[in-house]
């Protein structure tokens, strides 16, 4: 019993492992090899649930998640999935309507991007959208202007996955103590008081609270530090129009608006999330985590004796996490005690040397730097 037991194991992961692998290949090449493989693998796993399911994908700026929400978009066409990828940030409140909150509130709301800087009624209701047979309106944010755009995005529904994408999504508030001490020169000089970080940690606990609460499954790229958004949020500023582009000293001011709550997250958010996909200082995946109380064994990476090369040891965290992602029902998310809940299960690390029972992804990748992605 045991043995066919196995077998049928090895036969399910050899098919989803097929099944991946032609997704990665009609993925855009162009695309990081590290985010075509986790959205090749998720989607391979959703495909067999096709349940519709909100999906909400979180990490600090220039993590990369606009590239992977487009991958995980193509590679739900692949497998003859609708997938939307949307947002926060297209969600922000009108420049003028900043502007009069700055003037009621506190200066800093002026700057996009924190809590209470987006229309929380509309991200809810545009999501609703989205499952509804008809047609949706997605806003459009123009950075360039900061502000929103006159002509909304039209998609027609019901989608089967909606991806939204934001920095904050899933933050919960601080805790008040938390508060007391400014994190860096902007909250001493320019929030001395407290009055904004108060309004940002308000915010998180009633609209943002409401809006979080709907998603089904959370997915958290977790950044190495402040110093890695800052470098990457500035290289990001060479792909805008040259008269948009922010220098080092506006982009140090513009991250530090981010700072408080990007920290805050990557202490709090890792035990509540589905997924924790670490990146390391080179923009590369560490390491993939599930959490232990939603996944199930699936390919392991410790009963056989076959290496693995660097690109399989990513693919086998990767392919584990579908037990996070691929339930039979999604869940709506809501307020949980993550101690009890316990820490996040390591389930690949790149400087590990697992093995793997079947070499078809052996037989697929190839050496870093050869111009030829493969798992």
């Amino acid at each position: 019993m045991a043995d066919r037991l196995r077998q049928r194991l090895t036969t399910a992961a050899d098919q989803l492992i097929g099944a991946a692998r032609d997704c990665f290949a009609a993925l855009d090449a162009t695309l990081p090899e590290d985010w075509r493989v986790l959205a090749a693998q998720w989607l391979a796993a959703w495909r067999e649930t096709r349940v519709p399911a909100r999906v909400a994908l979180c990490g600090g700026q220039g993590s990369g998640k606009s590239t992977l929400a487009g991958a995980m978009v193509a590679a739900a066409r692949h497998f003859g999935m609708k997938a939307v990828a949307l947002s926060l940030d297209d969600f922000y409140l009108t420049r003028a309507e900043r502007i009069a909150l700055a003037q009621t509130t506190h200066p800093l709301f002026v700057t996009r991007g924190p809590p209470g800087s987006h229309d929380v009624a509309l991200c809810e209701a545009t999501l609703a959208a989205l499952f509804r047979p008809s047609e949706a309106s997605i806003p459009v944010f123009d950075k360039g202007r900061d502000d929103r755009a006159a002509n909304p995005r039209k998609v027609a529904t019901p989608v089967d996955l909606a991806i939204f994408e934001g920095w904050c999504v899933g933050a919960r508030p601080e805790p008040p103590a938390r508060l007391t001490t400014p994190v860096n020169a902007l909250e001493a000089n320019e929030d001395a008081d407290g009055v904004w970080r108060h309004r940002v940690n308000e915010a998180l606990a009633t609209a943002y609270a409401h809006l979080f609460a709907g998603f089904d499954h959370l997915i958290y790229l977790r950044v190495p530090g402040l110093a890695a958004v800052r470098r990457w949020r500035l290289s990001a500023e060479g792909q805008r129009a040259p008269e948009q582009r922010l220098d080092a000293a506006a982009i140090h001011r513009f991250v530090a608006h981010y700072e408080r709550l990007t920290l805050w997250m990557r202490e709090d958010l890792p035990p509540r999330a589905d997924v924790v996909v670490d990146l390391d200082e080179r923009h590369r995946v560490a390491s993939v985590w599930a959490h232990s109380g939603l996944t199930r064994p699936a390919i392991t990476a410790s009963t056989a004796d076959i290496p693995m090369c660097e690109s399989c040891v990513r693919m086998i965290g990767a392919a584990n996490t579908l037990n996070a992602l691929s339930s039979a029902a999604p869940r709506r998310r809501r307020p949980e005690n993550p101690a009890a809940a316990g820490p996040p299960r390591a389930l690949a690390t790149a400087g590990a040397a697992p093995t793997l029972r079947s070499t078809a992804l052996c037989a697929m990748s190839s050496p870093r730097g050869s111009g030829e992605g493969g798992f």
